[in-house]
């Protein structure tokens, strides 16, 4: 809870950040702390994601959230399906503030994550954890990947709708996350993929 509310509190001025931005910054947290938050990634559409530990009615970090009076959750209809947001509560600043103590030595590395990945659209959040995810799997697994292995894994071992990215987009992303050292070391869980 302390961590999304972190997130949502450093992205308050963020006029579209939404399910995805948070699904995927709140991984990518995750990955780079050295706490045990005990989650478990499944192999999504939009990337990374343990859906209980973000939309569960009951222990899901939304649910939680608008009980406490962190943020709340407003959705309204796009398509075929909903857009999300999150609107800071009375109690926001005051949880997002315990991160600093709960979170102690890894603190700061979580506050420049969030900063990093803050000017990000949700298309670049959703294939900078999706490429992290490939890249820690294939290290967890004993491999030290090309970034052509990670471009195949994230092209067709994900999910059929990462094929609309270009193998060119996703070489620049690579370089961008190496760039920021925004790079995986094998720790973890492997996500897994569900038929």
């Amino acid at each position: 809870m302390q961590l999304a509310s972190l997130i949502v509190d450093k992205n308050r001025d963020v006029i579209k950040f939404g399910r995805v931005r948070l699904a995927k910054t709140f991984y990518l947290c995750d990955m780079v702390t050295k706490q045990d938050l005990k989650t478990t990634y499944q192999r999504k559409a939009a990337g990374p994601l343990d859906h209980i530990c973000i939309y569960n009615k009951n222990v899901g970090i939304e649910s939680l959230a608008e009980k406490s009076k962190c943020f709340s959750v407003s959705r309204s209809p796009k398509g075929n399906s909903q857009q999300v947001s999150y609107h800071p509560e009375q109690s926001l600043e005051f949880i997002a503030e315990l991160a600093k103590d709960g979170f102690a030595d890894d603190y700061q590395k979580i506050e420049n994550l969030i900063e990093l990945l803050k000017p990000l659209n949700t298309a670049q959040c959703e294939i900078i954890a999706t490429l992290y995810a490939c890249w820690n799997d294939m290290l967890i697994d004993g491999e030290q990947p090309s970034d052509q292995n990670i471009v195949n894994d994230f092209l067709y071992n994900w999910h059929e709708s990462k094929t609309r990215y270009s193998e060119q987009r996703l070489l620049k992303a690579l370089t961008w996350m190496k760039d920021n050292q925004l790079v995986p070391n094998g720790d973890g869980n492997h996500t897994t993929i569900i038929h």
